[in-house]
């Protein structure tokens, strides 16, 4: 008999290869064997060196498969906009329901992650008539500039924002909508310049998520750890990396795993040589990005702005 299938997709270059390593093999101890994982990576390129670590992950439950989204993303280029540590990587989830129509549902996971709890857990929510299963996003309740970014420029409370680094996709309902066009016609108003692509998918899943737990995307704040509740999936993003930085929230957890991959060394490379210079520049890329923030807030509060709510998506009738 055939166990299930679990459809999980990473979109990745070169840069942050290591990372997915880590993830990797994060997930592949702590997965039931209950099931067949389908790891699917989203790439424009990868070199050799970083294929071949990458498919060593494959064994009975696991089965890597590498996909190249260059033609699909040719549509959406001359309107995507990117800025500081966002890549055009993090648009590649747009393409997942009609690349991959043989899936109902699946995982969308960003790599700068770990995972500590089983990932066939997450996927097996109820998903029901909703577009996605989704975690707060916490920066936007730790800071209240972005809090009120989103509350003012999107028109989304910044409790009911999330994060769009961990989400259980309901893949058909995208297909459904045709998510890729509606994206299209969003972009074609709005230039989102803080958070991007994950103000889009706010706005287009308004009202139609799941709210999940947040261990399942805890934030990597200094100090954030919760000893009573431990985190099954830790999400290492902005300036919080332990790559770069020391005294990262849940940073033994990163390493324990990294530890065990073929990427160890490169990884305490990329670590020691991060420069004061780079991380001057990070403080101040974080600065600029609550500048871009306020500065958007300003804009909303002309008179003319109208809120991007309209383009939230309605679910059809018949579903």
């Amino acid at each position: 008999m055939s166990l299930p299938v679990i459809p999980v997709f990473f979109a990745v270059d070169d840069n942050y290869a290591p990372f997915l390593g880590v993830a990797l093999e994060s997930i592949t101890q702590n997965a039931s064997r209950k099931y067949i994982y389908i790891i699917h990576i989203l790439t424009e390129g990868l070199n050799h060196t970083n294929i071949s670590r990458l498919s060593q992950y494959n064994d009975v439950n696991f089965k890597i498969i590498f996909n190249d989204v260059a033609e699909g993303m040719r549509s959406m280029n001359h309107r995507i906009h990117v800025r500081d540590y966002y890549t055009k990587a993090t648009y590649y989830r747009f393409l997942i329901a009609d690349m991959f129509p043989e899936y109902d549902k699946g995982l969308y996971l960003d790599c700068d992650i770990v995972v500590n709890g089983d990932i066939s857990r997450l996927y097996n929510c109820p998903l029901a008539d909703n577009f996605a299963a989704v975690m707060r996003e916490e920066v936007m309740t730790a800071y209240d500039v972005y809090g009120t970014y989103v509350e003012k420029v999107l028109g989304i409370n910044r409790e009911d924002y999330f994060n769009a680094g961990v989400m259980v996709m309901n893949l058909q309902l995208l297909r459904q909508v045709d998510i890729q066009a509606r994206l299209m016609e969003i972009m074609s108003e709005y230039t989102f310049t803080t958070t991007q692509d994950q103000d889009y998918l706010n706005v287009l899943f308004y009202g139609n998520v799941l709210r999940l737990p947040q261990h399942w995307n805890k934030n990597a704040f200094p100090g954030c750890e919760d000893e009573n509740d431990r985190a099954k999936i830790v999400h290492y993003k902005i300036n919080w990396k332990p790559w770069h930085y020391d005294g990262v929230g849940y940073e033994k957890d990163f390493w324990h795993y990294a530890k065990q991959t073929e990427y160890y060394a490169d990884i305490v490379k990329i670590k020691e040589s991060y420069s004061p210079a780079q991380k001057e520049r990070d403080a101040q890329q974080f600065e600029v990005l609550a500048q871009t923030a306020k500065k958007d807030t300003d804009t909303a509060s002309l008179p003319n702005y109208q809120l991007p709510l309209r383009f939230a998506v309605k679910i059809p009738a018949e579903v």
